[in-house]
């Protein structure tokens, strides 16, 4: 567990299943800038029994807060085959949590956590141009906007744009590491 100082990051464990995927298959909860595919229940469960929602290919983590309450999730995955970056999604559920630092601080705890564990020199964070909130956090986790990717995600019946900001280990370590503490 990466723990903050009002959020902490874990694994996903079983008893989070029904909420989870109660969230995220929220479309309205999801508001205008995420994807309205829905996740299979069934499905869901098969991947969480068969890796825990964590592999090298995909890895979901669960966000809570003081409470242990299950407030948000984080997923990294690669972004492709070639390189050793890794692309970073985030979400809090509930609007009320919105504006609080819950994301900010959730995403700093994995990118230290990925660049202390893990030999990648690069993470990056997508997201729709008008989603200001989105872009607030990437910045303040040090990431920084390279441009824009046209086309880039199909959203809503039609192909959209998509914001592209980076992080490489080089400029992670000129912001001075923030060891998160980790509790098995």
């Amino acid at each position: 567990m990466l723990i903050g100082k009002k959020v902490s990051v874990r694994h996903v464990l079983e008893e989070d299943l029904p909420e989870l995927l109660s969230q995220i298959n929220d479309l309205e909860g999801r508001g205008d800038y995420s994807s309205k595919l829905m996740r299979a229940p069934v499905q869901f469960q098969k991947s969480f029994e068969e890796n825990g929602l964590s592999s090298e290919k995909f890895e979901m983590l669960a966000i809570v807060d003081g409470q242990s309450r299950l407030v948000g999730n984080l997923v990294h995955l690669p972004t492709r085959a070639y390189t050793r970056t890794r692309e970073l999604g985030y979400r809090i559920f509930s609007p009320d949590l919105w504006g609080q630092g819950y994301a900010t601080e959730a995403v700093t705890l994995l990118v230290d956590y990925l660049f202390e564990n893990r030999t990648l020199n690069r993470l990056e964070i997508c997201m729709d141009p008008r989603n200001r909130a989105s872009e607030r956090i990437a910045q303040k986790c040090g990431f920084h906007h390279e441009g824009t990717m046209r086309g880039q995600v199909f959203y809503a019946g039609s192909y959209a744009d998509a914001h592209l900001y980076g992080l490489t280990r080089a400029d992670w370590a000129m912001r001075g590491n923030f060891s998160p503490t980790l509790r098995a």
